[in-house]
């Protein structure tokens, strides 16, 4: 498509500008030029899009096989894979960049894609091409990556559930921004969306009447989280044979089912930080699939912790040089930033000891420290500060002793310093 497409190729100029120069000021124009480029290709190529008639499928309804006739763009591959770019690279230019307004663009564009590719229908999805595979994949890791970022409700994301291939074969065909994670990449992004949904409702106490509204609608967003972590813990990863070969000795097909498995876990971790009421037992994993442990009872309050201990003992088993370590930004944001220390002697509840807490800390400084010395992207420096943030915050103490703020979040760390970047 690089050779075709003038939107593709002044897509890679802009972002392998932007990223060679990232550290250099007086030459910011070169990939601004090469972008302004793609853009002007990108609307170019809009205004040539025709539409046509098609039957989308009724998302209203992930199980229903029902459609319904609408109009919609037809989208070429390189014009979907065009805007994907331009949006998830626009921190690369600008760390402060959300890539939003192309993310809320290219939705549209991409349900315009599945009804040009008949993609509604199932058995043209069990035979989906690399490329098609390749920007579903990229749409539903996008997704994760600004759930975080931004407000929105759940069904937004209804467009991605008919690639939610959690158990199939296809899932072991690896993306580069996946690995072979995707469906649990479309999980994270419903995470982030109810996690921040939940951080809303302190909104309401500021309302008459407020605090009955707010219960009842955290009602509503537990039964959702609860349904969600179900399906986060039912998740298969892929058996290893499967896994097809990315030809890099430094990236194993084993490293690409750890980073899924980091995800899967990351996902458990922020939903239990959101809702602490499903958080009533340990996560073990057992025969390559993870469940509770023994009998739930009452919340746990060290299940976060641990399970942020053990994301982090899976990221150090892996060498800092693999090809996987450009997608360790958000598991090592969202691990790194339970890690908090424990003050009080009060507490009969057995937690984790203050050595094993600053040990993990002093590994997520290292491996983000590499990660910018790799990557090089600006945006990881946002990372560092907010982990940073999160740990002084969680680390002050009163005159008594004890820690004034425990239940620090690193999203509202984010939010108050305004260092909303793409984290992936």
């Amino acid at each position: 498509m690089l050779n075709t497409s003038p939107l593709l190729y002044h897509c890679i100029l802009s972002l392998s500008a932007a990223h060679l120069h990232q550290n250099d000021i007086g030459q910011v124009n070169i990939s601004l030029q090469y972008q302004t480029g793609a853009i002007s290709n990108l609307s170019k190529q809009l205004a040539e899009t025709s539409i046509v008639n098609s039957k989308e499928p009724d998302t209203r309804r992930v199980e229903s096989s029902g459609t319904q006739s609408s109009k919609s763009l037809a989208v070429k591959d390189d014009l979907l894979l065009g805007a994907i770019f331009l949006g998830m690279t626009s921190a690369w230019h600008e760390a402060s960049s959300t890539g939003l307004p192309h993310l809320y663009g290219t939705r549209h564009l991409f349900k315009g894609w599945i009804s040009s590719n008949n993609l509604d229908h199932p058995d043209r999805r069990s035979d989906m091409t690399p490329v098609q595979t390749f920007l579903s994949s990229s749409m539903m890791y996008w997704e994760a990556m600004s759930s975080f970022i931004h407000d929105q409700s759940l069904d937004v994301l209804d467009y991605l559930e008919i690639f939610d291939q959690s158990n199939a074969a296809s899932s072991a065909t690896p993306c580069p921004w996946t690995g072979v994670g995707s469906a649990i990449s479309l999980h994270l992004a419903k995470v982030g969306t109810l996690a921040r949904n939940k951080r809303a409702l302190r909104s309401l106490n500021l309302v008459k009447n407020g605090e009955r509204y707010r219960q009842a609608l955290h009602v509503d967003l537990l039964n959702e989280a609860s349904s969600l972590e179900l399906a986060i813990l039912s998740y298969e990863l892929p058996v290893m044979y499967r896994v097809q070969d990315v030809g890099d000795p430094r990236t194993p097909s084993d490293y690409l089912l750890v980073i899924a498995r980091c995800y899967q876990m990351s996902a458990l971790l922020e939903i239990y930080r959101a809702f602490p009421e499903l958080a009533t037992s340990n996560i073990v994993e057992e025969s390559g699939h993870l469940r509770k442990n023994g009998i739930e009872g009452r919340p746990q309050p060290n299940v976060v912790v641990q399970l942020a201990f053990d994301i982090l003992k899976m990221l150090r088993g892996m060498s800092a040089s693999s090809g996987t370590v450009s997608t360790q930004t958000l598991p090592l944001l969202i691990a790194g930033s339970a890690l908090g220390q424990r003050f009080s002697s009060g507490t009969m509840e057995s937690q984790p000891p203050n050595t094993d807490i600053l040990h993990f800390r002093e590994f997520v400084r290292a491996r983000v420290l590499h990660l910018y010395r790799t990557v090089g992207l600006r945006i990881i420096k946002h990372a560092a500060i907010i982990l940073n943030d999160v740990w002084s915050l969680m680390d002050t103490m009163d005159s008594g002793g004890e820690c004034i703020q425990q239940e620090v979040h690193w999203i509202d760390v984010m939010c108050e310093k305004r260092l909303e970047t793409m984290l992936g």
